[in-house]
């Protein structure tokens, strides 16, 4: 969130140096790391806080960082209209250089002492430092409480087991945060939950285990048993809380599945004093408490939702048994790109899963085929151990502080944009910039009237979003008069976080006076991408990652002579044009190949595209 009062923003640009100054007992940590100024050294004097020197362009986001028994209580001289523990400046390099030499009102973060109710709570949660309370009815437990007869009993029964995990430390429950997992396999795995609170001091952590039921979700009626077995465990849980531990701060999150039920909970008059977050929401969530895939939104007062819009789950919303047809599959595990609903098979990959961070989970891992069939059998798409999820959402500071702050302050109907899954920005927003990325484009072309005709190709690499300020990456252009075969272009491209990437492809006569570009015998003329990968050094991890966006068996369904943009699960559609798109012809090419072919005239041209989300 920017919030920069004009009169201040004026007051800085007339300066080179920024003080920080700390009142009560914190820190002011920078998005740079590279102006922080913690307590110690703003007592001491030290320059990094008194002066804080901007010699160029000024764009920082500074936190501010309580000490233990400090909470955060308000910015001083700039960003007063918020309680959020984050202000950003954004100060082009000219102003700064045009009034060097002055000094601006200092960026003061106050801090004052926290009520303490949890005196005996432990000082550091480690990330397994989390109760699983199982209440499936389906338990393997013995002794399970969900198989004790009536409320009363099974309340007593999970007060019993919480009290017991927490025996050495029963002050931490005075705090207590829940988390509802996506599906009932995943046993209540609470590591996506970690690593979306980074447990802190203060607080007791449960996770929800609500069914052990093995079949998998792949239809309404097996997805809806899920929701309503996890809302059944729930209220008994926050019975248990509501009841026993009546003086307790309660949290719950939901993550995928688990959200639909979490959302519909949150409705329930007896639950008001409880905060919900939903996150990762489901399409077939209904629309009155699902939110807008894209942003925050407060949907009620105690109901705070957020969903990447590039997250596939949004696009359960099937018919009778869960699906729609026809299915069409976009890019990697997003389904219902122009029309359909859900595949057979849901694939899960990071879009939906990296709302929280640093842990690693069995999945399947990125890949950009845009084809539903690929996703088992070509090497970069099979399923596999060691997805790293890391922290785009949950575990941001940013992010954080503005979805608890809509919790605390914001009005129902409220809602702030966050964009797709990825590296964040200023605001929580995504980061709309590129990488750059060495290419190899292997292709073939086949011409039926060499020499007097020209066969064009060209890959252009836009960034998604008409309206929304997206950088645009390169183009890769190639062109022939002559039939070339398994040929590779090499070079260097920018690519955009999130894209659409546009296959051009024409013909131009170039025959001159004496002669045509035309159609000898009817024949056609072909333009083949065997594959085009592209290696880049990650935004986020830092890792050099190399991955395939064109030729991971897209169209492998539809055998020569069938076409392939606009079928059902496969990602490309046609835009305009009379040549078309196909799978290629084996066995004279690879069975991976994607070839535009048409006629052989002066003009015939075929664009064609497909969106990838490159940085997961």
């Amino acid at each position: 969130m920017r919030i920069l009062l004009i009169a201040a923003l004026m007051a800085l640009a007339t300066a080179c140096s920024h003080p920080l100054e700390i009142v009560g007992e914190g820190d002011i940590l920078s998005a740079t790391g590279e102006r922080d100024c913690r307590l110690e050294e703003h007592r001491a004097g030290l320059k990094n806080c008194s002066e804080n020197l901007v010699k160029e362009e000024y764009n920082e986001t500074y936190y501010a960082q309580p000490r233990p028994g400090w909470k955060f209580e308000r910015w001083e001289n700039y960003c007063k209209d918020t309680r959020v523990n984050f202000c950003r400046f954004d100060v082009p390099g000219s102003a700064v250089f045009a009034f060097w030499g002055g000094k601006a009102d200092p960026l003061r973060a106050v801090f004052v002492e926290e009520e303490v109710q949890n005196e005996s709570c432990e000082a550091s949660y480690s990330s397994d430092d989390v109760f699983i309370v199982d209440l499936s009815a389906n338990s393997e437990k013995s002794g399970a409480c969900a198989l004790r007869n009536g409320r009363e009993a099974i309340a007593n029964c999970v007060e019993n087991e919480i009290r017991a995990e927490f025996a050495e430390n029963p002050g931490c429950l005075g705090e207590i945060d829940v988390f509802v997992p996506g599906t009932n396999q995943e046993n209540g795995d609470y590591k996506q939950f970690t690593s979306i609170v980074s447990p802190t001091p203060g607080r007791t952590y449960l996770s929800l285990q609500y069914a052990y039921d093995p079949t998998p979700l792949d239809d309404a009626l097996e997805y809806d048993k899920g929701v309503n077995d996890a809302d059944d465990a729930l209220e008994h849980l926050l019975y248990t809380l509501r009841t026993r531990f009546e003086d307790s701060n309660v949290r719950v999150f939901g993550h995928s599945k688990g959200s639909h039920t979490v959302a519909r909970v949150a409705q329930r008059a007896q639950h008001g004093a409880v905060q919900f977050f939903a996150f990762a929401q489901p399409g077939r969530t209904p629309s009155s408490y699902r939110g807008a895939p894209g942003y925050i939104e407060k949907l009620s007062n105690n109901l705070v939702v957020l969903t990447w819009q590039n997250d596939e789950v949004k696009f359960y919303s099937g018919g009778s048994n869960g699906k729609q047809f026809p299915e069409i599959w976009g890019f990697p595990g997003y389904v219902n790109q122009g029309g359909g609903g859900q595949t057979y098979f849901p694939m899960r990959i990071d879009h939906h899963n990296n709302y929280g961070g640093n842990y690693v989970k069995k999945d399947f891992p990125y890949c950009a085929t845009g084809n539903k069939a690929a996703m088992g059998i070509t090497s970069e798409c099979v399923y596999q151990d060691g997805v790293r999820y890391v922290p785009y959402f949950w575990g941001n500071a940013e992010c954080t502080s503005i979805a608890y702050n809509m919790m605390d302050n914001g009005n129902p109907g409220e809602k702030h944009y966050i964009g797709y899954s990825g590296p964040r920005t200023g605001s929580c927003k995504d980061t709309v910039g590129t990488v750059t990325a060495s290419y190899a484009l292997h292709y073939s072309i086949n011409i039926a009237d060499q020499d007097d005709c020209k066969y064009h190709m060209e890959l252009a690499f836009k960034g998604l979003d008409f309206g929304t300020n997206r950088a645009d990456g390169s183009t890769i252009k190639l062109s022939s008069t002559r039939d070339t075969y398994n040929r590779v272009k090499t070079g260097t491209i920018q690519l955009p976080y999130h894209m659409r990437i546009n296959w051009k492809a024409h013909m131009e006569d170039v025959s001159g006076r004496f002669s045509k570009c035309i159609n000898y015998a009817g024949a056609k003329s072909e333009g083949y991408i065997h594959s085009l990968s592209v290696t880049f050094t990650h935004p986020a991890t830092r890792a050099r990652v190399t991955r395939k966006l064109i030729g991971n068996a897209e169209g492998i369904e539809y055998i020569w002579p069938l076409k392939v943009a606009g079928k059902n699960n496969v990602a490309w559609r046609k835009t305009s044009g009379d040549w078309d798109l196909h799978f290629g012809i084996p066995p004279a090419y690879p069975a991976d190949a994607l070839m535009v072919k048409g006629d052989t005239r002066d003009n015939e041209k075929g664009e064609f595209y497909k969106w990838v989300h490159l940085v997961d």
